[in-house]
Protein backbone atom coordinates (compact mmCIF):
# COMPACT_ATOMS: atom_id res chain seq x y z
CA UNK A 1 0.00 0.00 0.00
CA UNK A 2 1.49 3.83 -0.60
CA UNK A 3 0.43 5.98 2.17
CA UNK A 4 -1.61 8.89 1.51
CA UNK A 5 -0.01 11.20 4.19
CA UNK A 6 1.62 13.39 2.79
CA UNK A 7 1.04 14.01 -0.26
CA UNK A 8 3.79 12.89 -3.32
CA UNK A 9 4.43 12.28 -6.59
CA UNK A 10 1.65 9.83 -6.23
CA UNK A 11 -0.75 12.03 -5.65
CA UNK A 12 -1.83 11.36 -1.77
CA UNK A 13 -3.40 13.99 0.60
CA UNK A 14 -3.80 16.88 -2.01
CA UNK A 15 -5.73 19.37 0.33
CA UNK A 16 -4.26 22.67 -1.07
CA UNK A 17 -6.85 25.56 -1.76
CA UNK A 18 -5.08 25.89 -5.44
CA UNK A 19 -6.96 22.84 -6.38
CA UNK A 20 -10.34 23.97 -7.10
CA UNK A 21 -12.91 23.91 -10.15
CA UNK A 22 -11.12 23.74 -13.40
CA UNK A 23 -8.15 22.63 -11.79
CA UNK A 24 -5.46 20.53 -13.79
CA UNK A 25 -3.12 17.45 -12.14
CA UNK A 26 -0.79 15.46 -13.51
CA UNK A 27 0.05 12.24 -11.65
CA UNK A 28 2.32 9.50 -13.11
CA UNK A 29 0.74 5.74 -13.62
CA UNK A 30 3.95 3.88 -11.92
CA UNK A 31 2.50 0.46 -12.66
CA UNK A 32 0.19 -1.37 -15.50
CA UNK A 33 -3.34 -1.63 -14.01
CA UNK A 34 -2.97 1.08 -12.11
CA UNK A 35 -6.37 2.40 -10.21
CA UNK A 36 -7.26 5.77 -9.15
CA UNK A 37 -9.05 7.23 -5.94
CA UNK A 38 -10.18 10.24 -4.78
CA UNK A 39 -11.27 11.32 -1.49
CA UNK A 40 -13.49 14.14 0.28
CA UNK A 41 -14.23 17.60 -0.56
CA UNK A 42 -13.95 20.30 1.67
CA UNK A 43 -16.35 23.49 1.90
CA UNK A 44 -12.99 25.93 2.73
CA UNK A 45 -9.59 24.51 2.43
CA UNK A 46 -6.22 26.73 3.26
CA UNK A 47 -3.38 24.95 2.23
CA UNK A 48 -3.30 21.76 3.74
CA UNK A 49 -5.00 20.52 7.15
CA UNK A 50 -2.49 21.70 9.70
CA UNK A 51 -5.15 20.59 12.47
CA UNK A 52 -5.83 17.22 11.21
CA UNK A 53 -9.23 18.20 10.09
CA UNK A 54 -11.62 19.91 7.40
CA UNK A 55 -14.56 21.16 6.77
CA UNK A 56 -15.89 18.39 5.03
CA UNK A 57 -19.09 18.20 2.87
CA UNK A 58 -20.76 16.38 0.28
CA UNK A 59 -20.68 17.06 -2.93
CA UNK A 60 -20.45 15.87 -7.13
CA UNK A 61 -17.26 15.66 -9.03
CA UNK A 62 -16.57 15.28 -13.02
CA UNK A 63 -13.51 13.98 -13.29
CA UNK A 64 -11.93 13.53 -16.89
CA UNK A 65 -8.52 11.16 -16.92
CA UNK A 66 -6.63 11.33 -19.35
CA UNK A 67 -3.47 8.79 -20.42
CA UNK A 68 -0.88 10.93 -21.51
CA UNK A 69 2.37 9.62 -22.92
CA UNK A 70 5.35 10.76 -21.27
CA UNK A 71 6.81 10.95 -24.16
CA UNK A 72 3.72 14.30 -24.53
CA UNK A 73 5.05 15.34 -21.09
CA UNK A 74 8.77 16.42 -21.60
CA UNK A 75 8.38 17.68 -25.43
CA UNK A 76 11.78 19.01 -27.51
CA UNK A 77 10.06 22.10 -28.20
CA UNK A 78 6.45 23.49 -27.04
CA UNK A 79 5.11 23.05 -30.78
CA UNK A 80 4.70 19.08 -30.20
CA UNK A 81 2.62 19.73 -27.20
CA UNK A 82 -1.37 17.84 -27.52
CA UNK A 83 -3.91 19.93 -28.32
CA UNK A 84 -6.65 20.77 -25.99
CA UNK A 85 -10.16 19.18 -27.11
Amino acid sequence: PISTMPAGTHGGNLDNKANGIGSTIYLPISHPGALLSIGDMHASQGDGEISGTGVEIGGHVLLKCHVIPQKHLYPSSSSSLPKEQ
